[in-house]
């Protein structure tokens, strides 16, 4: 009842002859520039010249969802609606192994949503 539990996958593509392993520990997903969730996943092995896909989980906090002011999710979700649109950003690291060598790689990626009715 403290938390509410997501699962989702990302689908990725590896055009590389070699494969790997990939992880990350908590991406943050923001919407209308508030911290509403983070995205992490286990170490997952990526394999050569594929189409992949990695388990994703998403914990919220269910008071965040119940807040009454202008941080609670019930409060934005509604804002969205009424203007039509949402603005959700992911930030964090994901960090890749292949050979014995890692590199992190930041994700900082915004999208606006429309919303339609």
């Amino acid at each position: 009842m403290d938390t509410i539990r997501l699962q989702a996958n990302a689908y990725f593509k590896n055009e590389n002859d070699i494969g790997g392993k990939i992880s990350t520990d908590e991406i943050k997903v923001l919407v209308n520039g508030v911290q509403m969730a983070q995205v992490s996943s286990e170490e997952f092995k990526v394999p050569a010249n594929k189409d992949f896909s990695i388990p994703l989980r998403v914990v919220i906090p269910a008071k965040k969802v119940f807040e009454n002011n202008k941080g609670g999710i019930l409060g934005g979700l509604l804002n969205s609606v009424l203007n039509k649109n949402v603005k959700v950003q992911f930030l964090g690291d994901i960090k890749y192994k292949v050979l014995g060598f890692s590199n992190i790689y930041k994700v900082d990626k915004t999208e606006e949503l429309k919303i339609k009715f």
